[in-house]
């Protein structure tokens, strides 16, 4: 019995001393890869993110435009590389002891921002590339951005019409992001579109507000909408001799001290519109397209009161007029045109309706008080400051209009 246990002691002896042996070897291979968890940690890096500002300063009535690329990494998977085309990126721009924050989407790993107007200060601003299920974020480093005083804004000639310094957005506001698409009624105040707005209701006011897209309602309806304050910087130009991209059509809407340039037309005018104290300019690209500061096809019960109206598109002239009635769709009726500074390098400043080649005609028309600037053109026009108006239709008025030397301008058919 004795040698019975012996032999079981010594057994266990053996297999422990062999136990004792294996371990150490077993854990002196160190594994050939990363666990899952620091694997994906590694892949997970926010890609490198690139920052520019052009320019680096301005003034208190201007825009800077921060522009953003974002780059791939070599370890990014082909799913990793496709997110980034269409990431979330936020703009941080600090300074006066606040961080402004603005949002955009890139588009092939690259957007661009036009900055606000800022209040006189100096600001330090980058570019953050917001986490997704696949990247964590990342960002850039911080850019400089100077904010001087403007010089006082020159007085037109003639004095008092819309401009840089009395439309727009108000200098310090300070803008948030909202959706283009809007279906529900009320006040949008202090909002930066990052593309085109779609009003879809009723009782909508967008007041201090930069759009960067065209302004649309449903159909031919904006259902009365009230532009307030704002700026529509379309980035739509013209880019054929058959493209006219317009920054805000058609009916029922209000635009007062808005700011709407880098369109083809500016607006294309229906019925129950009132454009007051505005300020159109900067349109075309430079085609042979027709553009018009204000284009109207067909319209009744419109105002066009009080704004400056620039139609200049380049060296070849593509626009037909500052205010265009050119009954392409149906007549033109009670529309009243006055107190508007007109300019263009078109054929004329004023069409009064489409001529003897179009099926309309425009009658109840009061244009009155209007000044014909030579600022572009020396005849307003290429061919002069008016054309096809016709003082004997029915409720058409033609009075008080001068040149911008004060000279009367009379009608002409």
């Amino acid at each position: 019995m004795p040698r019975v246990l012996g032999r079981r002691a010594l057994s266990v002896l053996a297999l422990a001393a062999l136990v004792l042996l294996v371990l150490p070897l077993a854990e002196s291979y160190p594994s050939p890869s990363l666990s899952p968890s620091a694997e994906r940690t590694a892949t997970r890096v926010g890609p490198p993110v690139r920052l520019t500002i052009a320019p680096q300063q301005v003034t208190t009535q201007q825009h800077s435009q921060a522009r953003v690329t974002v780059q791939s990494r070599a370890s990014y998977t082909s799913t990793q590389v496709q997110s980034l085309s269409t990431a979330r990126i936020r703009i941080d721009i600090t300074g006066g002891g606040t961080t402004r924050r603005f949002y955009l989407r890139l588009a092939n790993r690259t957007g661009v921002l036009s900055v606000p107007r800022l209040p006189v200060g100096a600001y330090q601003v980058r570019a953050v590339f917001l986490a997704t299920t696949k990247l964590n974020g990342s960002s850039s480093t911080y850019q400089p951005l100077k904010v001087v005083a403007a010089a006082p804004t020159p007085t037109p000639t003639p004095s008092g019409f819309p401009g840089a310094g009395n439309t727009g957005v108000p200098a310090g506001t300070v803008l948030h992001p909202c959706s283009g698409t809007i279906t529900t009624s009320g006040t949008y105040d202090a909002c930066e579109f990052p593309g085109s707005v779609q009003v879809k209701v009723s009782g909508v006011t967008i007041t201090h507000s930069l759009i960067h897209g065209q302004v649309t309602g449903v159909g031919d309806t904006m259902f009365g909408a009230v532009l307030r304050d704002t700026e529509i910087d379309c980035r739509c130009p013209s880019t054929s001799d058959t493209d006219t991209p317009v920054a805000i059509q058609y009916d029922n809407f209000t635009l007062t001290r808005v700011d709407i340039h880098g369109a083809g037309h500016g607006v294309a005018m229906g019925s129950h519109v009132t454009i007051q104290d505005s300020w159109i300019h900067g349109l075309g690209g430079n085609t042979y397209a027709h553009k018009d500061g204000v284009y109207v096809g067909d319209a009744n019960n419109s105002v066009i009161r009080h704004n400056r109206i620039t139609c200049n598109d380049g060296s070849k002239a593509g626009c037909t007029a500052a205010i265009g009635l050119l009954t392409d769709f149906g007549p033109v009726r009670y529309v009243t045109i006055d107190r508007n500074l007109l300019s263009t390098n078109g054929s004329y400043c004023f069409y009064g309706e489409g001529g003897s080649s179009k099926p309309y005609s425009s009658d109840h028309v009061t244009f009155t008080n209007n000044t014909f600037s030579r600022a572009v053109s020396p005849k307003c026009g290429f061919y002069g400051p008016v054309t096809y108006f016709d003082s004997s239709a029915p409720g058409n008025v033609w009075a008080g209009n001068v040149w911008d030397n004060g000279t009367p301008v009379s009608a002409s058919y």
